[in-house]
């Protein structure tokens, strides 16, 4: 088998799994906009649509240009292809796809910690692998030939090194700040642990695609098996971040049960409250999302609070989550959440 039917035959096994993946983003998409979206905080109402937008961008490009390679060049030689140019475009849109993701994550970063140095510091890398994306994309457009890719790896080999350490800083991070909010006997810390494993499995996807496409482009040079793996990461980023804010409604459940609440209503229910008691309830809502224009006496329509309408275990009143721990604790399991509060 030549490299020519080997290379294509790696962007073609790449482009169908990418496409596969998009796929399920698309479902935990559709998803997040019947159950989450009218009633989010704006930032991931800008965010969620932008990453997904990016991702159906990236994948139109990446299929083009195969198509352009593989079929309109089908008779040419491979030093005599001229790079379309989507070629050059979904690198840029790829890079800005990361950097969206990243984003989000120092975002929630922020909610934990409120430490605006290491957010800084994250930030500084997160840019760098921005910066390295639109690098490599204008060194593209210098190339012009395809044959001249090979010239590009050092660039390849920075992108990814900085992609995979990013990634594992920023899961070393939340992971860290969300041990830090466990105390011994804390009701919180079963909900903590089910929190840790969407970043942990976020990161340790994410990175070890880059860190395959790292080993790719430095023992298998002439080839496009780092391709392979570097655009499956990117469909990861966008499936994983999805799929953790649409895990919200399960973790309101943990939160009521760490209260001590015995039955939630649906998410979607509407139990009607007067205004004093729906009041004192929402100091024990951590998971509230934006109150609609109804009057006082009417619930959130949407995504309800979980302990609205919630009946309190037997022999006492429905406790608050934090009764006996810190109020700190409460803020940084609701911001790693990212819902509103209410």
């Amino acid at each position: 088998m030549s490299d020519v039917d080997l290379n294509q035959g790696l962007v073609l096994s790449a482009l169908g799994i990418t496409g596969a993946l998009f796929g399920f983003a698309t479902s935990q998409f559709v998803y997040y906009i019947q159950n989450y979206w009218r009633h989010d905080r704006l930032l991931l109402r800008i965010v969620v649509p932008l990453v997904w937008g990016l991702d159906l961008f990236h994948l139109v490009l990446y299929a083009y240009t195969i198509f352009q390679v593989i079929v309109f060049a089908r008779s040419n030689t491979a030093s005599g292809l001229v790079l379309p140019w989507t070629g050059n475009a979904q690198i840029l849109v790829n890079a800005c796809l990361v950097a969206a993701v990243q984003v989000f994550y120092l975002h929630r970063i922020w909610g934990l910690s409120r430490q605006l140095i290491l957010v800084i510091v994250l930030g500084i890398v997160s840019a760098a692998n921005l910066g390295l994306g639109i690098t490599l994309m204008a060194q593209t457009l210098i190339i012009v030939s395809v044959a001249g890719l090979p010239t590009l790896s050092k660039f390849d080999v920075a992108l990814s090194s900085v992609t995979a350490a990013s990634d594992i800083f920023i899961t070393i991070t939340l992971v860290v700040l969300l041990l830090m909010s466990r105390r011994k006997g804390s009701r919180n810390n079963r909900l903590i642990n089910r929190l840790m494993f969407y970043p942990i499995n976020t990161g340790f996807l994410t990175s070890l695609c880059a860190i395959l496409s790292l080993i790719m482009i430095t023992t298998k040079k002439g080839t496009n098996f780092y391709v392979f793996f570097y655009y499956i990461g990117t469909r990861l980023y966008t499936i994983c971040m999805i799929a953790s804010l649409n895990a919200r409604e399960s973790l309101r459940n943990d939160m009521a049960d760490a209260a001590g609440i015995h039955s939630i209503p649906a998410i979607r229910t509407h139990p009607q409250h007067t205004t004093s008691r729906l009041a004192g309830l929402r100091k024990y809502s951590f998971f509230a999302t934006q109150p609609s224009s109804r009057s006082g006496s009417e619930s959130h329509s949407g995504d309800a609070p979980a302990v609205l309408g919630a009946q309190p275990a037997p022999g006492g009143k429905a406790r608050g989550l934090g009764e006996g721990h810190s109020a700190d604790d409460l803020r940084r399991v609701h911001a790693f959440s990212l819902l509103p509060k209410s």
